[in-house]
Formats: C-alpha cells, structure tokens, sequence
C-alpha cells in the first residue's frame, strides 16, 4: 500500500497537500503516513523508505538525548540503527537485517527476564529504550514508523517540555523527508547529510516558525 516496494520500482508522487497538512497540524505524523486514512483523501502514500528511515532517525534521536542527559546504553544500539539505514540503501542483505532483528529482540527478551527474577539492579530506563528500538528495526514500514514515534514519546510522559519539543520535531522531521523525496525522487537518500539526526533540536519557537512556512 505504500508508494514503493522497498528497493523495487519507486514512484513519484506529489506531496505537497500533505506536506502543507503537516505545516498546519491538520493531521498527526501517526495519520500522515496511514496509507489507509491516505488513499481515502485521495493523498499519496508516502514511501515505504521514508518511514523506515524516519522510525530510524526518532530512535536515534532518543539515544542522543539519553546520551546527553548521562544516560548510556551498549553501543550495540546506536549499531543497529546503522545496519538497518545500511540495508535501506542496499548496502545490507536482507538476512543481515533479520540477524540484528532478532539480536535486538533477543537482548530485550534477556533483559525483561533478568529484570522478572531481579537478578542485578537495572535503570528503569533501558527497557523501554530497547523496546523502542525494537520497533525502528520492524521490516513492516508503519508499525516502524508509528511504533518508535509513540515509543519515544512514551518515553517522555513525565518530561512535558521535552514531549511538546520531540511532537514538534517529529512533525518537522516528516516534513523535512517528504520534501527530500518530492525534489529528489528516488534519489532522496543520497541527499540526508551522513544518515544522522541532529544532536541539538532547534529552539521550538524556531521549528514552529519553519512549519508554518509555505
């Protein structure tokens, strides 16, 4: 349902109206890429590229800031999420992806039974980071999506300002994509600057004002 079989024929499409419907909070970032909701506006489907690189990037984005407030985790993560941006740019087989699929699924199955039987202290944090970054790595390109989006802002239920910030980004990071594959086509991974997020979001007075251009 998606506008592309991933790493098959890919197929232009106009994303203008959903572009400017992200600009206007008209929808959520869950409902723009619904392609069920999509197809019965009559609005284009986006890639199923694009969402797996946006689940890619809103897990990332988790690890920087868990980085940034002292928080560490096993540099596996950060690993996975390369591999899977890898595969998306057919540098991956598909059998490497399944591998880190069920690595990442492995070491969250681990963790949740050392934390049932309680054998060692653990920060409350790691599970639901790792269960976040179980779904970026999903192959079904919504579930990835929509999945580590509200993950990340689960994550952050009792962080107010940081949730507004990362709804904010969220929807200006979906924007920024769609308008990648609108100009480039296919091309458009060539054109994301190292495949990585930025460390820092912009001040949320800054990504409104750049959401409510034309």
């Amino acid at each position: 349902m998606y506008g592309h079989t991933l790493h098959q024929g890919f197929v232009w499409m106009d994303f203008s109206s959903l572009i400017k419907g992200l600009r206007r909070q008209e929808f959520s970032v869950e409902v723009a890429v619904d392609a069920q909701f999509l197809s019965f506006e009559g609005l284009p489907v986006p890639p199923a590229s694009l969402l797996h690189y946006f689940a890619c990037d809103c897990a990332e984005r988790m690890l920087l800031r868990e980085h940034s407030l002292g928080r560490e985790f096993d540099s596996v993560y950060a690993d996975w999420l390369t591999i899977k941006r890898s595969w998306l740019a057919q540098k991956t087989s598909e059998e490497e992806l399944v591998q880190v699929i069920a690595e990442a699924k492995h070491t969250l199955v681990a963790f949740e039974q050392s934390m049932l039987l309680q054998q060692e202290p653990h920060d409350s944090r790691t599970f639901p980071v790792l269960s976040v970054m179980n779904l970026a790595l999903q192959r079904d390109p919504f579930r990835a999506c929509t999945g580590t989006a509200r993950g990340v802002l689960t994550l952050l239920e009792h962080d107010t300002k940081w949730k507004a910030t990362e709804r904010t980004w969220q929807r200006y990071r979906l924007i920024w994509l769609l308008s990648l594959v609108q100009f480039a086509g296919e091309r458009w991974l060539t054109l994301v600057p190292g495949g990585e997020t930025p460390q820092v979001c912009p001040p949320e007075a800054a990504l409104e004002e750049c959401l409510m251009g034309n």
